[in-house]
């Protein structure tokens, strides 16, 4: 390709939409029986969107189901309503200024603000949750505790490095380029916009639980929003008691300072955890 275009390797395939839907369809007319091929590229790229699709439709359905419950008894027409709006919004990035829309709202909708999240996840997760519970809780479901190597990456290596790439973004950052096109200060002002909108959620919410929280101090605002509720667990109430035995075991330190009943709703028994004390 590079010899019947006439330019250098390195400038034969250039990123974006243009990779999967000049380059390489360009690339298999030059091999042998070019239709079969065609076919089965674009066939594939048909399943992997459609994959893709359907992990981040159903992450948003439950999400929402989660919160309002009534949705569920009517998810096939939530899912459809949901499907229609998302084509709906869809629709501005194929005209034909629809390449400069999804590089807009990719490299900010998709690049700083999934990171920023991806870090928010790791600190709840493993350092105020814990990575003790969260071991024990993956040991309880599988049967198997995580080994050295996944605990170091998940506590360590992860959110390090996860917050070294969100800080480079932010230091080395310039202005957003489409190839030749130098998107104007508005358009990275509307990026910026996009990509606030996903991460503002976390601290604004996390601010809101600590005010509500009945406490005194700030402190103990802190400790009883980091304290888990007590709903927190197994929804199977034949799996409850069972995970509160095994919690209270295998995590050392538990403290018991939540009061929960048991599978039967007869004797209040105490389930806690060191969650505020970590702060």
């Amino acid at each position: 390709m590079a010899t019947d275009l006439g330019v250098p390797i390195d400038q034969v395939v250039k990123e974006g939409p243009g990779l999967a839907f000049v380059a390489y369809p360009e690339a298999l007319l030059r091999l042998p029986c070019p239709q079969f091929w065609s076919v089965l590229f674009f066939l594939m790229l048909f399943v992997l969107g459609l994959d893709s699709e359907f992990a981040l439709l159903e992450n948003v359905l439950t999400s929402i189901s989660d919160e309002f419950t009534w949705l569920r008894n009517h998810k096939l027409i939530f899912c459809v309503v949901t499907a229609c709006f998302c084509y709906l919004v869809g629709l501005p990035c194929v005209t034909h200024g629809g390449n400069y829309v999804l590089t807009l709202m990719d490299v900010y909708g998709g690049g700083v603000g999934v990171v920023f999240i991806a870090i928010a996840e790791c600190i709840g997760l493993l350092w105020i949750y814990g990575l003790g519970r969260i071991s024990s809780d993956l040991e309880f479901m599988l049967g198997n505790r995580p080994n050295a190597y996944w605990r170091i990456t998940w506590s360590f290596l992860a959110p390090v490095i996860l917050m070294m790439i969100f800080l480079y973004s932010l230091v080395f950052h310039v202005p957003l380029r489409y190839e030749e096109y130098l998107y104007p200060n508005w358009a990275n002002m509307i990026g910026w916009a996009l990509a606030c909108v996903s991460m503002l959620q976390i601290p604004i919410w996390a601010v809101l639980m600590v005010w509500k929280q009945p406490a005194g101090s700030l402190k103990e605002k802190l400790q009883m929003s980091a304290r888990s509720t007590a709903e927190w667990g197994p929804s199977d109430t034949s799996l409850r008691s069972e995970w509160i035995a095994f919690t209270q075991k295998n995590v050392p330190g538990t403290l018991l300072s939540e009061q929960r009943k048991d599978c039967n709703n007869s004797t209040p028994i105490n389930v806690g955890d060191k969650l505020g004390e970590a702060l």
